[in-house]
Formats: C-alpha cells, sequence, structure tokens
C-alpha cells in the first residue's frame, strides 16, 4: 500500500523569520550541527510544549521526550543514543504522540516485566531452539539455492549473537532466547528473496506469506526513515485511546519471521514463540541498533498469523502449552 504525507517541517514556528532561515536550520540538523538543532529547540519547543500541557501534567516527562525528538539524528552512531528519526504530518499528529508517549509509562512498565519473563522462559527458549533445527534442515536442504547465506550478515550480529556470516552462525547457533530470535530475524530479512525466488514451495505454501493487511500498513511510518507510527492512522488512535506505548508501528519483521516459520514447517505453538521473543528482544535492545516495535505492534501481526491475541490487550505473562489447545 502506497503512502505519501507531508513531512512535518518548522512551519509551526511563530516567528517572523524567513522560510529560508527554515531550510538553513533543516540542514544543519540534518547534518547533526549542534548549532542549529539547538535553535531549532529554542524555536518551537515552547509552543510544543505550552499545547501538549493541556492533555498532561506531567511537564517534566514530556520535557524530557520532546527535548529527545528535536535533538534527533539521522544515523546513530553513539551506544546511549536515544534520539530518532521522528516524522509526522501535522502538529496536531506530534502532539498526540507525545502525550501518548507519556500517558502509556505505565503499561510501558508492564511490557519490560513480560519481556523479562519471557527471556527467562525455558519453554519458549526451547521452542526457538527447534525452530533453529528446522531452519538448519532446511537450509541443508535447499544449500544450492541459499548459497548466498555465505556471504551475508545479519543487523543484529555483533550485538543480540556473535558476529558472522548467516552461514556461520546457523552452524553454531546462538544458545540465548536474545540470540535465537534475533539471529532467525537476520536470516529471515536476508534471505526472504532467496527463499522466495529459488526454493519451490511445497503445494500448500505461498512462495513467501507475508500478511499484513491495509489497516496494520497504514499505521506504519509515513515516510521510509521515520521512526514512529503513523498518528493519524485508526489502528493508533484506538492503540493511544489505550494508553498503550507505540514505536515503529505494526512490525513488518514479525511478518517476515513468521512468513518464514511457514516455509520450514513451524507448527503453531513455535510461532508463538517466535512473536513473543521478537517482542522481547525488541522491549530490550538499544533503540539506535535498529527499528523497534512494543507488544501490541508485534502480536497484532502476529494474530493475522493465527497467534493467540486478545485486540489491544495484555496477557497475564508468556503462554503456556495450554494456551495452544
Amino acid at each position: 500500500m502506497e503512502r505519501s504525507a507531508p513531512r512535518l517541517t518548522l512551519s509551526w514556528v511563530n516567528t517572523d523569520a524567513p522560510q529560508p532561515v527554515y531550510n538553513e536550520l533543516i540542514d544543519g540538523c540534518l547534518r547533526g550541527d549542534r548549532r542549529p538543532q539547538q535553535r531549532v529547540y529554542e524555536l518551537f519547543y515552547g509552543k510544543m510544549m505550552a499545547v501538549c500541557m493541556r492533555y498532561t501534567k506531567n511537564t517534566d516527562q514530556a520535557k524530557d521526550i520532546l527535548v529527545q525528538w528535536i535533538l534527533r539524528k539521522d544515523k546513530y552512531k553513539e551506544q546511549d543514543q536515544v534520539s530518532e528519526n521522528r516524522m509526522f504530518a501535522s502538529d496536531d499528529e506530534l502532539i498526540s504522540a507525545l502525550v501518548g508517549e507519556v500517558d502509556s509509562a505505565k503499561n510501558l512498565e508492564l511490557e519490560g516485566a513480560l519481556s523479562t519473563e519471557t527471556l527467562n522462559d525455558e519453554r519458549i527458549g526451547g521452542l526457538l531452539a527447534m525452530v533453529l533445527g528446522r531452519l538448519k534442515d532446511f537450509h541443508s536442504e535447499n544449500a544450492e539455492a541459499l548459497a548466498g547465506a555465505k556471504e551475508k550478515s545479519g543487523r543484529y550480529a555483533g550485538w543480540a549473537y556473535e558476529k558472522g556470516t548467516l552461514t556461520e552462525v546457523l552452524a553454531n547457533a546462538p544458545g540465548d532466547i536474545s540470540g535465537r530470535i534475533a539471529f532467525i530475524a537476520d536470516y529471515a530479512l536476508m534471505m526472504r528473496g532467496d527463499i522466495k525466488d529459488k526454493v519451490k514451495p511445497k503445494q500448500e505454501q505461498a512462495p513467501w506469506d507475508f500478511r499484513v493487511g491495509a489497516e496494520l500498513d497504514e499505521a506504519r511510518p509515513i515516510e521510509r526513515g521515520a521512526n514512529n507510527a503513523n498518528e493519524g492512522a485508526e489502528w493508533t488512535q484506538r492503540a493511544r485511546a489505550k494508553t498503550l506505548p507505540l514505536s515503529q508501528g505494526p512490525s513488518a519483521t514479525t511478518a517476515q519471521v513468521l512468513a518464514l516459520a511457514i516455509r520450514i514447517g513451524a507448527p503453531m505453538e513455535e510461532m508463538e514463540a517466535l512473536a513473543w521473543g521478537l517482542f522481547a528482544l525488541w522491549n530490550g535492545m538499544p533503540r539506535h541498533q535498529s527499528g523497534t516495535h512494543r507488544f501490541h505492534e508485534v502480536m497484532v501481526v502476529a494474530a493475522q498469523y493465527g497467534v493467540p491475541y486478545k485486540d489491544l490487550e495484555y496477557p497475564e505473562g508468556p503462554p503456556q502449552k495450554k494456551s495452544m489447545l
């Protein structure tokens, strides 16, 4: 689904400065220069905060978040960097996102607890190990078609698991949940083209069963390179109404991982473990390493594949065996 929306510029700012000045400031911010970034902060911080305070009383938290958003960077270089590139179609949508970020703090803590429980869940770890076993068999059976894995490495390599090509890591797979799910995600993202084009699916399978859907696709970032959900989308608004934390919107990576799971013959309980593993991985990772997604951004996509999920509600904990019945 193709979307187009204007990138939010400094046209919000209540100032008599001519438009070329705005352009110079924008160019400077894009270069990562501190002086124009500070000037942008001075120009429109006050207006945005004044409007946001109509909707939330947590001034300190809103201030901290807005500072991060203003002083963002396009390319992440620092290990402790938390700013991100965000794009909004209007100032109302920026305010909606900021208020939503503040109001979702309690649910974000809940997600942290769910993530910790998931990362310590032996059953989920065992299911992911079974997925890796299936993936090894699939790769071995189609070694010639998938020879490109010898030259490719994933975006999580060196952070969630040891550096190496996909072939090298697959031969000595990670032993922890974060490493396992990160590698599976990397394999899906890096090899989906080869699998789709070069490996003949079983009779009942699609070459690559990618499911997101129009409603969820609309809730994803308005432009490539943005790191925030589309605040104008119906799904995003429903999530905001329940004060749920959001990041980049419904997760396309989740769909890629579950499409891989279908190709290698993973049953539903393994697909559910994959979804929970992705959520737990992204909950704890530094945001500069890659795009991250919150619990509902993962699970709403996983539900398209039959993974158990109650719309915009939290479960008591990671899935147990009885939940698969």
